[in-house]
């Protein structure tokens, strides 16, 4: 994900056989558990929920259904957590093309690029490089995050067209308590469409700004013998554009037509009885046009490749109030680099990283008198090959060869409880064992107290995350073990309905860490080193509504204060203050629909110290869904004013700060049939 390393001709070759295999027996853990007389009924994995899309916000906050909060099943209103809920709806009219472009709408999450990778913040925090590695992705309940960086690619590396996605769900805070390492500052699941739903093939194609092209093809059905089928495929191309700073003067200042971009993706589901099954293949090529890891400034051969491939297939049964379910996934994941240096500019040093991975989970749930629910799991990843290399592909000389293979597995446990008729405690616990000599017990607890147009939430949960097999390994400069980074979090959380067509929600949070793992050095003699204690306060507040006509909106400020316990500096990259502000609303007898969203980010320190000024991005979108019968038509303006704002760069940068780009143009045309 980026040229992490550089060495001299001379540099030591590093090898590490790989580890002994330990042969592990994964049971599944059967649990007895309860729920009250009127509570939701159990889903053991993600199963996409019945249509809501006629109620009331009042309605909704109690029947909409989440999986990513608890693992199960349950409305939003007694989820264990703050949750945002993005529909299928709200994709479309507000014109989302990548994950990336979905995060900078939720409330309290903020994104950054470098040109090369994009990076999503929480709350105010965001370390430049990090590879989103503190927050748990999941696609209809299956990890994604990889298993060398325990990253997961937002941008157009993301693996599946947002096209195909009928929610996503976002549940804040720490869940370490039921899926152990990464869900360290939240969760996020997202569920993809049915067949069922779709039950027709669509074709789109799409052009724009700097030569960016399109294509998607769509298909999805269900059987009369109830197989539901679900296959798509897609391919992008973006030719770049002219970056330009102000640190490289001397080798002309301006990179120019790169940051192009190619991506393909495939996506396949089958559903039947209890049976599902998914497969998922994402293959991306990366110009770099900044110079990055001291690299030949606008040297078009700076690029970087990812691939990742997901395949599952799981089972679920629900019967006399008991349900269980039991999955198997495969994982394949690939990085590669070519970075061209002055001291070898005839040829690129070559950078590579391999990982596979074998996933077995299993859990089970079942009422236990009339006050209880209790839930029980367990987990195993088996890592095949976690696999780093890179060499001079001049000489041929080996400057890196790791190879290694490992595991880790978890238990876990919830008693979900009905305290009194409208107050409710949920009680969690989970521990983590790796073959690296990793040993933690995680806890959560939330009292939730529901009323008839609202709740309060009280939660208090912890997490880690271990390091990864690129930050124990891949720099030559990593001499030290590095420790376990841990978080602990208080949470206060209030949401009420307005009436039928307004809510309004309200957070407040104090974060805790320790042991931050994090990069540093320059760029040419990196490595990762435990930070020390990080403290975040904050306050979130979410207004959403929606009109008689179908207009819906929300608008959310964040503010939160993170620092440095021992210096009392805030943190770079962490904005004070988010705004933001989404609306989509019929137009012409809803023959046509506007879309528009403007987030506003305050002011943010860099690695450097300097300050960069706040910014605010407003992007359009006007669709016309019926232009025809069964073609539509979608215009998108991304920073539709042209703002000119920058991100702060990473250890890895010359430059302090990013320039980015500016305005972008997008017409997409769809045909149903």
């Amino acid at each position: 994900m980026g040229a992490r390393w550089r060495a001299d001709a001379a540099a030591p070759v590093r090898a590490r056989r790989p580890r002994r295999r330990v042969v592990a027996a994964f049971l599944s853990l059967i649990a007895t558990s309860a729920a009250a007389g009127d509570h939701l009924p159990t889903r053991a994995l993600a199963q996409d929920p019945p249509d809501f899309t006629g109620l009331s916000l009042e309605e909704l906050l109690q029947v909409e259904l989440v999986y990513a909060a608890s693992r199960r099943a349950q409305s939003v209103g007694e989820a264990p957590s703050m949750v945002t809920v993005i529909g299928r709806d709200e994709i479309r009219r507000q014109g989302y093309r990548t994950m990336a472009d979905l995060f900078r709408a939720v409330p309290g999450f903020y994104v950054t690029s470098d040109h090369n990778y994009t990076y999503l913040g929480v709350r105010g925090f965001a370390r430049p490089g990090d590879y989103n590695v503190r927050v748990l992705v999941l696609l209809n309940g299956v990890r994604l995050n990889d298993n060398i960086y325990d990253g997961v690619l937002l941008g157009n590396d993301f693996v599946i067209d947002l096209e195909l996605v009928e929610r996503v769900e976002i549940a804040r805070g720490p869940a370490a308590s039921l899926y152990g390492n990464n869900a360290f500052f939240a969760v996020v699941n997202v569920v993809t469409r049915k067949g069922s739903e779709l039950h027709q093939a669509e074709l789109a194609a799409e052009g724009g700004s700097f030569g960016e092209r399109r294509a998607r093809a769509t298909w999805g059905t269900r059987l009369r013998s109830g197989l539901d089928l679900v296959a798509s495929a897609s391919t992008m191309r973006l030719d770049g554009q002219d970056l330009c700073f102000d640190e490289y003067a001397a080798e002309g200042r301006c990179a120019r037509g790169l940051n192009g971009e190619s991506n393909q993706r495939g996506f396949l589901s089958a559903a039947w009885g209890g049976f599902q099954a998914q497969a998922v293949h994402n293959w991306r090529r990366k110009e770099i046009p900044t110079g990055a890891y001291a690299t030949v400034f606008g040297d078009p051969r700076n690029r970087t490749w990812d691939t990742l491939t997901r395949t599952s297939v799981q089972y679920s049964r629900s019967g006399e109030g008991t349900n269980v379910a039991a999955r198997v996934d495969h994982g394949r994941y690939r990085y590669a680099g070519h970075y061209v240096f002055t001291d070898t500019p005839d040829s690129p040093y070559q950078d590579e990283a391999k990982g596979r991975w074998w996933t077995f989970d299993g859990s089970a749930s079942r009422p236990l008198g009339t006050r209880h629910l209790v839930t029980a799991g367990g987990e195993l990843q088996w890592d095949d090959h976690m696999d780093q290399r890179a060499w001079d592909a001049a000489s041929g000389e080996t400057l890196l060869d790791v190879r290694a293979a490992g595991h880790r597995w978890g238990v876990y446990a919830q008693d979900e409880m009905r305290l009194s008729e409208r107050l409710r405690a949920q009680v969690g616990l989970r521990h983590d064992v790796t073959d690296s000599g990793v040993r933690r017990t995680s806890p959560r607890v939330g009292l939730v107290h529901s009323g008839p147009r609202g709740s309060v939430k009280l939660l208090y949960g912890t997490a880690f995350r271990a390091p990864n097999e690129y930050e124990r390994s891949y720099y030559e400069t990593q001499t030290a073990a590095l420790r376990v980074e841990s978080i602990r979090t208080l949470e206060l959380v209030a949401e009420r309905s307005l009436g039928a067509r307004a809510r309004v929600s309200a957070a407040a949070f104090d974060n805790r860490i320790d042991d931050l793992v994090m990069l540093s050095g320059e760029a040419s003699a990196l490595r990762f080193v435990n930070g020390g204690r990080i403290r975040s306060r904050g306050l979130e507040l979410v207004g959403d509504w929606r009109g008689s006509n179908g207009t819906r909106g929300r608008l959310s400020y964040t503010f939160q204060r993170t620092t440095d316990v021992a210096t009392g500096r805030a943190l770079s990259n962490s904005p004070a203050h988010l705004l933001k502000a989404n609306v989509d609303a019929p137009l012409l007898g809803q023959r046509l629909w506007l879309g528009s969203g403007v987030q506003y980010t305050s002011t943010r320190v860099t690695l450097a110290g300097s300050t960069l000024p706040g910014f605010a991005v407003a992007d359009l979108t006007l669709k016309a869904p019926a232009v025809r019968p069964g073609f539509d038509l979608t215009l998108g303006i991304s920073n539709l004013l042209d703002a000119r704002y920058a991100q702060p760069g990473s250890e890895e940068h010359r430059q302090d700060a990013l320039v980015q780009g500016g305005r972008a143009v997008a017409l997409e045309a769809a045909w149903r049939f």
